[in-house]
């Protein structure tokens, strides 16, 4: 069959494109508007085998007669508002707290430590050695 021009590394990127485009759409909540379009697709299918286009088209954007599956969308959708709405925010108050006194180890505690006071715990590094030649 020369003419057909699909290649299997083709084939495998198409399926790749398009999982991807359909974990995009799922994961920013569009799941109910490829619900609403299959519905849709469904609707105007079956509206064209008794009657013109045109008037299919209306039949089916119109709004009339949902099928089972638009009644479907529009209670998911109902429910997921209900669930946000529900949802109560969270508000965080920074406030400032004033310190009244500072702890710092005791004398005793000091004595052990070879430094002179407890800033050069954090800003005096150890020496690194030179390096060994061998």
């Amino acid at each position: 069959m020369v003419g057909v021009g699909l290649k299997v590394g083709g084939v495998r990127q198409r399926i790749h494109i398009i999982f991807t485009a359909w974990l995009l759409i799922v994961s920013i909540g569009g799941r109910w508007e490829l619900l609403q379009t299959a519905a849709w697709t469904g609707m105007l299918i079956s509206f064209t085998k008794t009657d013109s286009f045109a008037v299919a088209v209306e039949k089916t954007f119109k709004g009339d007669r949902p099928c089972q599956l638009c009644k479907i969308v529009k209670e998911g959708r109902e429910s997921e508002r209900e669930q946000e709405q529900s949802v109560e925010q969270v508000k965080i108050d920074w406030m400032l707290v004033q310190v009244s006194h500072v702890v710092w180890p005791s004398r005793e505690f000091s004595a052990h430590l070879s430094y002179s006071e407890p800033h050069d715990l954090f800003f005096n590094f150890p020496e690194t050695p030179p390096p060994r030649f061998v």
